[in-house]
């Protein structure tokens, strides 16, 4: 099982990670759910690590675009955009640390 973060910041909310069993049969055969009034984001703890951390990007994307005001938005969007992203920051690591060293550049100069 893959070593998924114990939590993720997506604006101001931190968002509590958890890997449920049975998720399943719990919310019709899907492998992730996002929970805005707790705060929380459940992954199916039986998806191989490449699947979890796809639809932990999945739950991220419906974070942004929540907080962004679109509440409407196509489940074939979300999950194409997660597979680019994972393959993505997979295969580019250094793109990863550009934009960690741009970003906390960009902080340090608003001060």
């Amino acid at each position: 099982m893959s070593n998924l973060p114990s939590s993720v910041i997506v604006g101001p909310i931190r968002y509590a990670v958890a890997r449920v069993s049975n998720m399943h049969q719990k919310h019709n055969d899907l492998d992730g759910l996002i929970h805005y009034n707790t705060e929380t984001i459940e992954i199916d703890s039986g998806l191989s690590d490449g699947v979890a951390v796809q639809t932990l990007w999945h739950e991220i994307l419906h974070a942004i675009l929540q907080h962004a005001g679109r509440q409407k938005h196509s489940e074939k969007w979300i999950d194409s955009t997660a597979y680019g992203l994972v393959q993505v920051i997979a295969e580019n690591p250094e793109l990863i640390e550009l934009t960690r060293t741009a970003a906390a550049r960009n902080a340090v100069s608003k001060k």
